[in-house]
């Protein structure tokens, strides 16, 4: 190919580039070559000069089929005749874009790429190519010395079979009638060919059609087709019917989604019944319910024929039949798609068509129809030798093969199966009830014979008819006494009857009856007491008793208990109950309104009716019920004269004896008897009428400039020949006569509450003006209307005092307000409101005192009160108070409340403990604080209590020892300006006011144990006599520590003994010396204190020793010891040397500290008996005893090491 300089088109970009690249390049470019040449404009050396050489690249084209997960990689492509020190593998789109760079074109796997077209080059370059990376383009974004091979293409196809939408289908096929789908749709598809492919389930390709409704699946068979699109290129095998769409295809293609299709034949299923298939038919229809399953059809219906001869009977849809008649039969279920034939009176197997039908139920139907039998029921007087047989029996409407009559007690047991009823007398048979049926039945019935019951052990296809009863019975109604009783009903005041007995009454069963006069059952009380006959109307009732036997009939209210009772029973006498209940009937008229006073007649008219009574009246009220009048008409009053007001026109009925009924009496209350008033007509007498207003009530916000009229307020049924509109307060006084109500803007107003009024009235009234009150200063003929009210609210948030607040928040401690006081609010609701320094409501509070800012953080609260009418909305936490409220309110000014915050923090290190008066510093170290928050801040050392001692710089700084024993607490302070009480002898705790908050405490403990002072003593023991030496009237004060110890040493302070108290110790076995006594105070964690110390030098810890009582232990020779041990500290032999005895001849016996006899552990070595073992004796001291032959004792002192 022909070589190039690629040199990248210069920008505005690349000037700045330029301008170091050409001049360096130029200087290479010289240094290297004995040319030279002039440059003009931005060109640079040529490939050639600089030998680059893309070279040629051999093999391909490439095509794949890609995005199916098999490896889409090049082979066999080969460079020749490139050259240069630089070499890259470039693949590209066909607009020259970089996709890659691989290090060979076989590293390249194409198979994710995607559908297209691709380029492989090879690049030779020099150094300082610039821009070679993906994304950038070959052709104008490589700067720098370069050459491209020719390109390979490399094609990638991605074929896509699309989405199918539509269906599944359902066919039932075989049946002569197309089966094509329909609305099958096809997106998302691509590649070079396209085809429509149908298989079965398991892939086999049954068809290739132009489409998917070109298939008429009718003659396919039952079975499942799948329809799938097929998108390939160029070189596809094994599309062909018989092969597999899903294994047998070889090429680059896609197959769609499945749409599946079943197909489907009919079937008419199999039936089943849970019922009984041979049936006794008893007169009623029985009815069978069939199931039935695996059936398939668009069509189908259930199929009754006749067993013999398949004539069809009946044709239906529901698997439900009904059998009435005897005979044989079949059921069978039909699936179908066309069938002929199928209707009643034709024969199963002429049916044509395609149709398929199910197995058949056989059913047979035997009938048994007892019948009716009519006659009776029957009662008879029994046992008294009168024949009793019944007659008129007949039965109608029975069927059988058999019949017979049965006699039965009430439980069904059979007594008797006579030929016919009249053969049989009953009068033999005692009291009771018999029952007589009749009986039908087919052929093979079992348990027909007396003693059986005929309901329950007959076996067999039967029926038995209605029974007829016979009862056997005597009864007496008795005599009741009591009454006649009257009362006044409808009263709601209980009428009861009282002290009706009765007697000589006999039978099975008992009922009283209340009756009317004619005897037609009004009630069937338990007792005559139990009836209330306040709500019968008026009448006259008729108390009975009645008994009787089983099987009365007739016995309910309303029919007659003189004619309508069949049965064995009687009737008592009768007591009579007389019900008044007067009504004053329906007055029509009215309501009427006069003009009074004008000198014309204003009578009324009205009727009455539904009035009942022994006497009427006409009664003239006026609304209380006083009576004005009592006229014998209502007409024959002229209401003129009677002035303004309202009268009621009654109609009164009433039975005799009536109280009360007079002028000036009260026709509600003073009447007494028994009486009924009827409604009333209204009698409104007036001079003119203000008429009715409607409209409103109305509420308006006033006072903000906004203009406040009514609208919407309509005037009817006013009279008078003047009118006025008149505005009011609440208490009526005038505050204007507007023209109309709309006139008025009541946003000048101010707060409060007006009504609007119509007023009609005739010439001459006066009052009417401002200032005046409409209810009680008008004078003349006038009237008011109704009143629309118009609330005027005009909340005042008021005034609040008080503040501003600054809290300390965050330390646990309340911090609520106090003393905000509102003054000058008003507004029918009220609110407290705590909002942020922007208005956002922070909490709605129904007292500022109930608010504690303590957990709120730092920060500046406003505290508000907001008065607001009915209907504000936006009043709610996280809105703005001053910007999201809608309705009518105001906010009072606000009280500031600024929330600081300071810390203490958290101090680590110690406790500590010093041993103090020592005179070595006691300081504390490693004390670390954070967490600390505020602008100053202190370290504190405090008592236990709290007591400032000390506000050093840091916790170091303090010495302890010079404190004196005790505890000290050191604490860290942060605080605002303007704390006060912080200063020594106050306590940190009560006495500190301002903005502050303490760490946690430190402890310092400062130990300084007095070993007091003891006294008694000095003592002088002669000691080694035998007698006890004691001491006595030791005491020790001053002393104070921890722990105390009383100790025994000799003179140089080495421990003898560790006592519980001195005079526990008896010194008369420690041998002749010095002891010292003393008392040790000490702090805990003391180490040393034990016997064979010295407790001058040996103890380490916090104590103090007080001083020494002498004890001094003399000889009883009062001479100085000649006998000497030695070594002293002994460590495994002891010698004993004595200038005046013989200590072969002495007696030897050693004690420990607590005086106990150890001698058995002193062993001699020698034969004079002057040396001893002493290797096993624990480290101490011992006291050893020696007697000499003349009874002289040696105590002398052993430290065993």
């Amino acid at each position: 190919m022909g070589k190039k300089l690629l040199v990248k088109k210069i920008t505005d970009q690349d000037s700045g580039l330029w301008e170091w690249l050409i001049p360096l390049f130029l200087i290479c470019f010289l240094f290297f070559s004995s040319n030279t040449f002039a440059l003009s404009g931005p060109e640079v050396p040529s490939s050639e000069a600089l030998n680059i050489d893309g070279g040629e690249i051999s093999g391909g084209p490439f095509e794949f089929c890609v995005g199916d997960g098999i490896p889409d990689n090049v082979s066999g492509i080969t460079l020749t005749g490139n050259n240069t020190e630089n070499s890259q593998w470039v693949v590209t789109d066909e607009a020259g874009t970089i996709l890659g760079l691989p290090p060979t074109p076989e590293a390249v796997d194409f198979d994710g790429a995607g559908p297209g077209v691709c380029l492989i080059w090879h690049l030779s370059y020099a150094d300082g190519l610039l821009g070679l990376e993906a994304g950038n383009n070959t052709a104008t974004d490589l700067i720098g010395s370069y050459d491209f091979s020719n390109s390979i293409t490399v094609y990638r196809n991605q074929p896509d079979g699309g989405v199918l939408t539509g269906g599944p289908y359902e066919f039932i096929v075989g049946d002569g009638i197309a089966d094509n789908v329909s609305s099958v749709e096809l997106s998302g598809n691509s590649g070079a060919y396209s085809q429509w492919v149908v298989t079965d389930e398991a892939g086999t390709i049954l068809g290739l059609p132009p489409s998917p409704e070109a298939v008429d699946f009718d003659g396919a068979g039952p079975g499942v087709c799948l329809i799938w699109h097929l998108s390939y290129e160029d070189g596809l095998t094994g599309l062909e019917a018989g092969n597999n769409a899903t294994t047998d295809l070889q090429g680059c293609y896609d197959l769609s989604n499945d749409i599946r299709v079943v197909r489907r034949e009919l079937d008419g299923g199999t039936i089943s019944t849970e019922d009984e298939t041979e049936l006794c038919l008893t007169g009623e229809e029985i009815f069978l319910n069939f199931e039935v399953s695996g059936e398939y059809g668009l069509n189908t219906y259930w199929i009754q024929t006749e067993r013999a001869n398949g004539k069809i009977i009946k044709v239906q849809s529901s698997s439900e039949f009904g059998f009435d008649f005897p005979a044989w039969c079949t059921i069978y279920h039909i699936s179908f798609g066309t069938v002929t034939g199928l209707s009643p009176g034709n024969f199963i197997g002429d049916l044509g068509g395609t149709f398929d039908l199910s197995n058949g139920i056989d059913v047979y139907r035997s009938e048994a129809i007892g019948g009716e039998i009519s006659g009776g029921p029957f009662q008879f007087r029994v046992s008294d030798g009168q024949a009793d047989h019944v007659s008129g029996v007949y039965v109608s409407g029975n069927k059988g093969a058999n019949s017979q009559w049965v006699v039965t007690d009430e439980a069904g047991t059979i007594l008797g199966l006579p030929p016919t009823p009249e053969a049989v007398d009953f009068d033999g048979a005692g009291p009771g009830v018999c029952l007589i049926w009749h009986l039908s039945y087919a052929d093979g019935l079992t348990g027909l014979e007396a003693g059986n019951n005929a309901l329950t052990d007959l076996e067999g296809c039967y029926d038995l008819s209605n029974e007829v009863r016979v009862e056997r019975i005597e009864v007496i109604g008795g005599e009741i006494s009591g009454g006649p009783f009257e009362f006044c009903v409808g009263d709601d005041v209980p009428d009861n009857v009282s002290g009706v007995s009765l007697s000589g009454n006999s039978g099975s069963n008992s009922q009283w009856v209340v009756t009317d006069e004619a005897g037609t059952i009004l009630g069937l009380p338990p007792t005559p007491e139990a009836v209330d006959f306040d709500g019968a109307g008026p009448g006259v009732c008729l108390i009975w008793h009645l008994s009787y036997e089983d099987g009365l009939t007739g016995l309910e209210p309303g029919n007659n208990a003189l004619t309508d009772l069949y049965g064995y029973y009687d009737l008592s006498n009768e007591i009579r109950v007389y019900r008044d209940q007067p009504e004053g009937g329906e007055v029509t008229g009215g309501p009427f309104e006069f003009l009074v006073g004008d000198g014309l007649p204003d009578n009324i008219w009205v009727d009455v009716s539904g009035n009942s009574g022994d006497n009427f009246q006409w009664v003239i009220t006026d609304e209380e019920g006083n009576i004005l009048g009592l006229p014998g008409n209502p007409e024959e009053v002229n209401f003129d004269g009677a002035g303004p007001g309202v009268c009621l026109v009654w109609h009164l009925s009433y039975s005799d004896g009536l109280t009360g009924l007079e002028m000036g009496n009260n026709a509600l209350t003073d009447l007494e008897g028994c009486y009924d008033f009827s409604n009333y007509a209204k009698v409104v007498r007036t001079t003119v009428n203000g008429g009715e207003i409607s409209g409103g009530p109305f509420e308006f916000c006033v006072g903000d400039g906004e203009a406040d009229n009514v609208s919407g307020i309509t005037l009817s049924g006013n009279i008078g020949a003047n009118s006025q509109w008149v505005v009011t307060d609440d208490s009526g006084t005038i505050l204007g006569l507007p023209p109309m109500p709309s006139a008025v803007d009541f946003d000048g107003a101010g707060p409060g509450l007006c009504l609007i009024w119509h007023l009609s009235y005739a010439d001459g009234l006066t009052g009417l003006e401002a200032g005046n009150n409409a209810l009680t200063d008008l004078d003349g003929d006038y009237d008011l209307s109704n009143e629309i009210a118009v609330y005027r609210n005009q909340p005042e948030g008021g005034e609040l005092s008080g503040g501003p607040y600054e809290f300390l928040v965050g330390d646990g401690n309340p911090d609520n307000v106090m003393n905000v006081v509102l003054s000058g609010n008003s507004g029918a609701n009220s609110q407290w409101v705590v909002t942020d320094e922007a208005g956002t409501i922070l909490g709605l509070p129904p007292a500022p005192e109930a608010v504690d800012f303590d957990g709120a953080g730092p920060g500046v609260c406003l505290i508000w009160h907001l008065s607001y009418a009915d209907g504000l909305m936006g009043l709610e936490a996280g809105n703005n108070a001053l910007t999201d409220l809608y309705g009518c309110y105001d906010l009072s000014n606000e009280v500031r409340v600024v929330r600081k915050t300071v810390s203490g923090g958290e101090i680590a290190g110690g406790p500590f403990e010093f041993c103090v008066g020592d005179d070595q510093p006691d300081n504390v170290s490693g004390v670390t604080l954070n967490g600390n928050v505020g602008p100053n801040s202190q370290w504190v050392v405090t008592d236990e209590a709290g007591m400032i001692l000390g506000l050093p710089p840091n916790p170091e700084a303090v010495n302890f020892d010079g404190a004196g024993p005790g505890v000290c607490l050191i604490w860290h302070l942060s605080y605002e300006d303007g704390l006060t009480g912080l200063e020594a002898g106050n306590n940190a705790l009560t006495d500190l006011m301002g903005y502050y908050d303490l760490s946690n405490d430190i402890r310092v403990y400062r130990n300084q144990p007095e070993g007091g002072e003891i006294s008694g003593g000095p003592f002088e023991f002669t000691v080694g006599d035998g007698v006890p030496d004691n001491v006595s009237g030791v005491s020790v004060s001053g002393n104070s520590g921890a722990n105390s110890q009383w100790v025994v040493t000799d003179e140089e302070g080495l421990i003898l003994g560790l006592p519980p108290n001195p005079e526990a110790v008896d010194f008369d076995g420690a041998g002749v010396g010095v002891c010292l006594i003393w008392h040790l105070s000490y702090a805990d964690g003391l180490t040393g204190l034990e016997a064979g110390n010295n407790a001058l030098t040996d103890l380490v810890g916090c104590y103090d020793l007080s001083n020494e009582v002498r004890v001094e232990r003399v000889d009883a020779q009062a001479g100085k010891s000649s006998v000497t041990l030695f070594p002293i500290p002994a460590k495994g032999v002891l010698n004993v040397v004595s200038k005046e005895m013989d200590a072969s001849k002495a007696s030897f016996n050693l004690f420990d500290l607590g005086g106990n006899n150890i001698t058995a552990r002193l062993r001699p070595i020698d034969d004079e008996g002057t040396s001893f073992d002493i290797q096993s004796l624990p480290s101490g001291m011992y006291f050893l005893q020696i007697r000499d032959e003349n009874g002289r004792s040696y105590t002398k002192k052993i430290i065993k090491q």
